[in-house]
C-alpha cells in the first residue's frame, strides 16, 4: 500500500514539473509574441489567404495611386440610347453613369 502511494506521488510530482515547464514555455512565447505552436491547418490556411489578400490590396492601392498621379479618371459609359462608348481613359476602366461620383 505504501509503495502504491509513493508511486502515485512520484507520478503526480512529474506531472507538476511537466506542467510548470509548459507554463514557463508558454509565458516565454507569449511575451515574445510568437505563440505559434501546433497551429491548426485551418488557421494556417486562413493566414495564407490573409497574406494573399494583403498583397492584392497593396497592388491595387499602388495601381490606383499611379492612375491618380497621372490625372486619370474613369470614363463614363453612355446609356444604351446614347450610342457607342468611346475609348476608355488611362487604365481602360469604364464605369456606368450610375456608378460615377457626383460632382456636387
Amino acid at each position: 500500500m505504501a509503495a502504491q502511494i509513493a508511486d502515485r506521488l512520484t507520478v503526480q510530482e512529474q506531472e507538476i514539473r511537466r506542467l510548470n515547464e509548459e507554463i514557463g514555455r508558454l509565458l516565454d512565447l507569449g511575451t515574445q509574441g510568437t505563440v505559434q505552436e501546433n497551429l491548426s491547418p485551418e488557421l494556417e490556411q486562413l493566414r495564407a489567404d490573409n497574406e494573399k489578400l494583403k498583397y492584392r490590396l497593396a497592388h491595387l492601392q499602388r495601381s490606383l495611386q499611379e492612375e491618380q498621379q497621372r490625372g486619370c479618371r474613369p470614363q463614363e459609359k453612355p446609356l444604351a440610347a446614347e450610342g457607342q462608348a468611346g475609348p476608355p481613359s488611362c487604365g481602360g476602366e469604364v464605369i456606368s453613369p450610375t456608378e460615377a461620383p457626383s460632382s456636387t
